[in-house]
């Protein structure tokens, strides 16, 4: 297929509205703020009449030009136009990712370089693929996942998970780094990193991760899937999760020790906070927490919605400066490398032994890299997980709503959560035996959290908007996001 420049920069810009990962949506003149950076069409791919393709696009916003990443396909419709489809479940595309990763290759660019790295070489990667099956896992915003089973001629298969991140930076990526780190520690409780396929722009000098490849795990579920089923179709589902819960704030404090190394030369070593660097994420919490009141003043929500967010910012002041008070406080435990988006969906559940792995150390992504890899309380790990209890409990109400079952609160999960915690934690250098100082700052980070799922929802997911809307309204209401 022979098309042009121009064809395929509309195309593209008629295509990323309808992807779900990308969050400019609504910006005007989309056509204008787009670029290409790079364009590759994958190797032994040229001859085909649909090649897949790898898109390298820069898109300019009102603040900055972010990049993303676009494997796609293009085809014609019967009136000849072109269009632009998603690739990211091709099984030739997945053949090329592994060969790029598993024989560590150089795929030399027009404007830069693919590059795969492989860490793990205990899965079999020296065999001949003869078929590859291809299925999607979940449908997140921020990046792609799919679950490959390649099989050689003997109909022996292998299995990986493929995560493409659709925005791309230069620098070390948490993803890949925390990855290595703990394959290195060998800490059990999370898939093992196979590799991962680095992008690097010709005149950078620096790449940065595109793709990552890591194991299988089989007969797993999200953690958010199990709890909604235990909640919905099991009697005594409630206590079964509480004891699920409970073995998750372990995992949680084994995985916090994890990533503290004893190397004080380490990227993983803990620091204990200086005011200065306190006042650094008090200064970042309200700077993002600014920019979500500015995006939230000109979104478009409905009259209702438009009335209570109102509400709320009429109160912005006040959020501000709950928020610079509790993280510029003295504080007595270290700042360390945590996972940083922290949830209910970022860990699997074997239900058969109830086996929990941790998955995704991306970090929050619509944060720079070195934010992302900034050391820091792992009140916002706590902060995180209890969070989507909340958001647990809204959507089981809304499946009550419509069957007529029992309603829960999150607020037993949160304490059942935090005591297991603590109960694996006493002693740590993460974590303060003062327990009036360590409520002000997991309750600091509650707050950062319920703003930064304001902003996201907004952008992302509008229907949801409410969960982290009452939680402000509550917060406000009476000094704690909690609800009874």
């Amino acid at each position: 297929m022979h098309e042009t420049a121009r064809e395929k920069h509309d195309a593209l810009a008629r295509w990323l509205p309808q992807c779900r990962w990308f969050g400019y949506k609504r910006t005007s003149d989309r056509d204008h703020r787009l670029r290409c950076i790079d364009s590759i069409v994958l190797p032994g791919h040229e001859l085909r009449n649909e090649p897949v393709q790898l898109e390298m696009l820069g898109f300019h916003t009102d603040t900055a030009e972010i990049t993303c990443v676009a494997p796609v396909q293009y085809t014609r419709d019967q009136d000849g136009t072109l269009l632009c489809h998603d690739a990211t479940q091709d099984e030739c595309f997945h053949a090329w990712l592994l060969e790029q990763v598993l024989e560590r290759k150089v795929l030399q660019t027009s404007c830069g370089s693919l590059r795969g790295h492989l860490i793990h070489t205990g899965l079999l990667h020296d065999y001949d693929i003869q078929r590859l099956a291809v299925s999607p896992l979940g449908a997140n915003a921020s990046n792609t996942s799919a679950h490959i089973r390649a099989f050689d001629s003997d109909t022996v298969s292998t299995h990986y998970v493929a995560k493409w991140f659709r925005t791309f930076s230069t620098g070390t990526h948490p993803e890949s780094e925390i990855g290595t780190y703990l394959a290195q520690k060998k800490w059990p409780n999370t898939p093992t990193l196979v590799g991962w396929l680095e992008y690097t722009p010709q005149r950078e000098g620096q790449g940065g991760t595109v793709a990552t490849l890591h194991e299988f795990i089989p007969r797993s579920t999200s953690l958010w899937d199990y709890s909604l089923d235990q909640l919905s179709n099991h009697e005594n589902g409630f206590d079964h999760l509480l004891a699920t819960v409970a073995e998750v704030g372990k995992r949680t404090a084994g995985m916090h020790k994890a990533l503290t190394d004893t190397d004080s030369s380490s990227a993983f070593a803990p620091v204990v906070p200086l005011l200065s660097d306190r006042e650094t994420t008090a200064n970042a919490m309200v700077d993002h927490a600014q920019n979500v009141w500015n995006a939230v003043r000109v979104a478009e929500l409905s009259p209702s919605v438009r009335h209570r967010i109102d509400q709320v910012l009429s109160h912005h002041v006040l959020i501000n400066d709950a928020l610079r008070k509790a993280i510029t406080s003295p504080q007595t435990s270290a700042y360390i490398r945590v996972h940083g988006d922290y949830h209910l969906g970022q860990i699997l559940i074997t239900p058969e032994n109830r086996r929990i792995e941790v998955i995704d150390f991306e970090g929050e992504p619509q944060k720079a890299l070195t934010e992302r890899r900034r050391r820091t309380s792992v009140c916002k790990d706590l902060a995180g997980m209890s969070r989507s209890f909340d958001y647990l409990c809204f959507q089981e109400r809304f499946q009550a709503h419509r069957t007529g079952t029992a309603q829960y609160s999150a607020t037993e999960l949160v304490r059942t959560f935090l005591e297991a915690y603590e109960i694996e934690s006493v002693g740590a250098c993460f974590y303060s035996d003062n327990e009036k100082d360590r409520m002000a700052l997991f309750n600091a980070f509650m707050l950062d959290k319920a703003i930064y799922e304001l902003g996201y929802e907004i952008h992302y997911r509008p229907d949801w908007i409410d969960v982290p809307l009452r939680a402000l309204e509550t917060y406000l209401d009476t000094g704690s996001l909690l609800h009874t």
